[in-house]
This record gives structure tokens, C-alpha cells and sequence, in this order.
């Protein structure tokens, strides 16, 4: 009998606390379909002005750039993964990754060039501005991702 889920992919969240829900739950559902695991963390770069004076060049000039992300950033997150990992999954062997970028366009590239059939991913309790002001990453991906998504609701709630 084939399997419903052979590869999914936990997409964690920058908060430890909740990172580990997320990770706990994606890993027992990996554990129960024998399936692969694959723990992301996207790091959202900063923008910066790309000079000091305030352009008003050629469309094609960037005013704002993309900040490289730090490797002590990019260690501190693969770091928490591990003692994720080592927490709640200690039997299971999981690849881990950490992308920088948009975190939806990166769980979504990710899960495709994986092969991913689950993503897994937490949705967080936002009041009505924040959602105005920033779309929420979760609903972002249910729209592009080309496999299943399942939602995990804000522990604190």
C-alpha cells in the first residue's frame, strides 16, 4: 500500500517556543507515514538603502537592497533546529535547511524542488492591521504550493 506522505517539509518559525510545537507535530507525522523530513527556517534579510544619498536615478537603479544575512545568524538558526531535533525527534534523522529570503516564496521553492507532499507550518494570532499590513506567510502558502498544507494553529491561544 502506498504511502500518503513520503516527503514533508517543517517550516519553523523564528520564536524557539513555538518552532518547537511545529517541529514536534510535522516530526510525529513523518514518524507515523515513514516518511522524510526536512525542518526549514527562513530568515527574512533587512532592507537597507543601497547608498547614502537619496536617489532619484534611472528605474533600473535599486534604491533599497537586500542585506546579506550573517553566518553567526544563519549557525544561531540551524543551532535551534538541532536542539529541536534533539528534543523531540531524537531517533528520527531529519535534513535540515536555512534559506534567506520572502518566507513564503522560500517554504514554496523549497517544497518544490524537494519534492515535498506535506508542508507543515504554524499560523500566527494577528489582530486586523497586522494582517492589512503584513499578509500572512500561511495563507500565502495554501495558495502557491503545489501540495498539501497543513496549518498549525498559535499554541498561546
Amino acid at each position: 500500500m502506498a504511502r500518503l506522505f513520503n516527503k514533508i517539509l517543517v517550516a519553523l518559525p523564528n520564536d524557539g517556543e513555538e518552532a518547537a510545537n511545529i517541529a514536534r507535530a510535522g516530526l510525529a507525522i513523518a514518524k507515523v507515514h515513514e516518511a522524510e523530513a526536512r525542518i526549514l527556517n527562513v530568515i527574512t534579510p533587512v532592507l537597507e538603502p543601497s547608498s547614502p544619498a537619496i536617489r532619484f536615478a534611472a528605474a533600473d537603479t535599486p534604491i533599497m537592497s537586500v542585506a546579506q544575512v550573517s553566518e553567526p545568524t544563519i549557525q544561531s538558526r540551524k543551532a535551534m533546529i538541532d536542539d529541536i531535533l534533539k528534543q523531540y525527534s531524537p531517533e528520527m534523522k531529519a535534513d535540515q535547511t536555512v534559506r534567506a529570503g520572502h518566507p513564503a516564496m522560500e517554504i514554496v521553492s523549497e517544497s518544490e524542488s524537494w519534492g515535498a507532499d506535506l508542508i507543515v507550518l504554524g499560523s500566527r494570532d494577528r489582530n486586523w492591521l497586522e494582517r492589512v499590513l503584513d499578509p500572512s506567510v500561511s495563507r500565502e502558502v495554501v495558495k502557491k504550493a503545489g501540495c498539501a498544507v497543513l496549518i498549525l494553529p498559535d499554541a498561546s491561544r
